[in-house]
């Protein structure tokens, strides 16, 4: 059990320390009465929603540029006249009957 809220602790500060870090949110404090504490958090939504779309772009056209047919790839890294004919196949010691 005690693994699981470790677990959970460690995905909420990363999250936290990412949502800081992209500036999709801000914490700042606030006067409170003595012995009291305040901070006010805030989130923007916006700005998740821009880089979210930002990111799901740059993934398109990663796959966009990598998605062509195994052959179209193989024909432009090798020229025409630099193909060789295979090896025949070898017995490899092995009798044939005939």
């Amino acid at each position: 059990m005690r693994n699981l809220l470790a677990f959970i602790a460690v995905i909420v500060i990363s999250f936290g320390s990412a949502c800081y870090y992209r500036g999709w949110c801000s914490i700042e404090a606030l006067p409170a009465d003595p012995g009291h504490s305040a901070f006010r958090v805030e989130i923007d939504r916006l700005r998740i929603a821009r880089d979210v779309m930002d990111g799901a772009r740059a993934i398109q056209r990663i796959l966009a540029t990598d998605s062509r047919p195994e052959a179209d790839k193989g024909a432009e890294k090798t020229p025409e006249g630099d193909r060789t004919q295979p090896s025949p196949p070898t017995d490899n010691g092995v009798k044939v009957r005939e």
